[in-house]
């Protein structure tokens, strides 16, 4: 909003009528300008305000560009009407083989918009380049409580026709929501950001770091009808998330050092400025509703709870200080996922994907349901591209699948059998200087592992012989893990 129209609206409406629209935290647009398009005040922004609102504060305020292979699940929702060129006007994340998790009231939006269809563009960090097909939306669902005016219980999930192809995001479940989305815990936000004002084709993914603030800071700006369980509020002067995808997501790190969605970009008042926060939805709060509908998605669990929790606590060696880094954005990060979903049957066939941000040695463990395990790759039956099986490289930003592409076409399948129940999936990602071909080595013949936390502490150990005697302070930017967790059925 330019400066003289904001005056103009002050001396017609007075300074405390004017409230910012849901929009990414960017918006000082008042709700009277609803008005001046037809809608409603209590229908939320229209399409046609949410795309203004991103052409006007177009950046996100001393962010940065990501890197290849960083935030791999974010997602871009556009609206196609007639012939009219396709845009993007709100962001997403994937969060199941065929679900996108976003803003309700970008969903609400949509659903007023029936003259037009709508599809989503995923895996890209610039929406110049397609690099995967487009799919579309056959179904939008805001949550049935959501309430425009004040924008609370701001969340939706949109049903893709075809499944996506990019690794879906595991989100902060209520349990563990306390404990990470803590006052003064710095996040990550990411979106769209064009790169000139007034935009220009090309929109990178952005980046920023930003701090969680406490409920009674955030309740005493926004106050308490607006605040609730329900959100939260991040951010600081001069450093903010300023663009336009509402809907996008807010990261924590957990203790071992994976990324997981914590919030949904909302709303606020203005950008970076003084005294005033970015609002987000809280997904851990939401967790009933996402997993009546989303049979796929995946929560994370407490650390030191499931057959993992030791495995979980060695790994956390890897990336000391994870939830206290005062820059989550830099670390390293690593996704796993099995292609045919979170539940498989026994004596089907399955494909492991993983997608690194960071190149480097690489080992993949499967922890099964009694607490054993087993090294799933490299190994014997399924050794890295160049045969051998106790070292192999993982690419920044390029998807490693197993079995590889020429190991599927000689009729090489990872089969499913008993037991029956929840298995681990984990992947670890150290820098190749590391010395670890010996442990992976020993462990590539397939045989059981009773003591899979006891294998990964010899990793951390030699990952911290490759450091040398200096502490590191912060949690290291090459170094990463992740698990997924499956269930074998009958």
């Amino acid at each position: 909003m330019s400066p003289v129209f904001l005056d103009q609206a002050r001396r017609l409406f007075g300074a405390d009528k004017l409230m910012a629209l849901p929009l990414f935290l960017s918006l000082t647009v008042p709700v009277f300008a609803q008005a001046k398009l037809g809608l409603a005040t209590d229908n939320g922004p229209s399409i046609e305000e949410i795309v203004a609102a991103r052409e006007e504060n177009s950046r996100i305020v001393n962010g940065i560009d990501a890197s290849p292979g960083k935030w791999p699940s974010m997602a871009a929702i556009y609206m196609r009407q007639g012939d009219e060129r396709p845009f993007n006007f709100c962001g997403g994340t994937i969060i199941g083989r065929q679900w996108v998790l976003t803003a309700a009231h970008c969903a609400a939006a949509m659903k007023r918009k029936a003259s037009a269809s709508f599809f989503v563009r995923e895996g890209t960090q610039n929406l110049a380049v397609k690099e995967k097909p487009d799919i579309d939306v056959v179904e939008i669902i805001a949550n049935e409580s959501y309430v425009s005016h004040l924008t609370l219980n701001d969340i939706a999930l949109l049903r893709l026709r075809s499944p996506a192809s990019s690794p879906p995001q595991k989100l902060v479940s209520r349990r563990v929501s306390d404990s990470l989305v803590a006052e003064r815990r710095k996040s990550t936000v990411i979106g769209f950001g064009r790169t000139s004002e007034g935009g220009s084709s090309s929109a990178r993914l952005k980046q920023v770091d930003v701090p969680i603030v406490g409920q009674p800071a955030c309740r005493n700006v926004y106050g308490s009808d607006r605040i609730t369980t329900a959100n939260f509020c991040a951010g600081e002067t001069g450093k903010d998330s300023c663009q336009g995808d509402s809907g996008g997501p807010l990261f924590v790190a957990n203790e071992a050092g994976e990324q997981l969605q914590a919030g949904i970009v909302s709303w606020g008042k203005g950008c970076a400025r003084e005294g005033y926060y970015g609002v987000y939805a809280s997904v851990g709060n939401f967790e009933s509703w996402i997993k009546q509908r989303v049979p796929d998605v995946q929560f994370a669990v407490p650390a030191g709870t499931g057959s993992s929790s030791q495995s979980t606590q060695a790994v956390s060696g890897l990336t000391p200080g994870a939830t206290s880094n005062p820059q989550p954005g830099s670390m390293a990060q690593v996704r796993i996922d099995i292609l045919e979903g979170t539940k498989v049957k026994v004596k089907s066939y399955i494909q492991v994907r993983v997608l690194s941000s960071v190149a480097g040695a690489f080992v993949i463990f499967n922890e099964n349901p009694d607490g054993t395990a087993y090294q799933l790759y490299p190994s014997k039956p399924f050794p890295g591209p160049d045969g051998r099986t106790d070292s192999v490289r993982i690419e920044a930003g390029r998807e490693l699948r197993i079995p590889s592409a020429a190991q599927y076409d000689k009729g090489y399948r990872i089969q499913i059998e008993p037991p029956l129940g929840i298995n681990h999936l984990r992947a670890i990602v150290v820098p190749e200087s590391q010395k670890i071909d010996e442990i992976i080595r020993l462990h590539s013949d397939g045989d059981i592992i009773r003591d899979l936390a006891r294998v990964i502490r010899y990793i951390v150990e030699a990952d911290a012989d490759s450091r040398g005697a200096v502490p590191v302070q912060v949690a290291p930017t090459s170094r990463a893990s992740a698990e997924m967790t499956y269930e074998i059925t009958n």
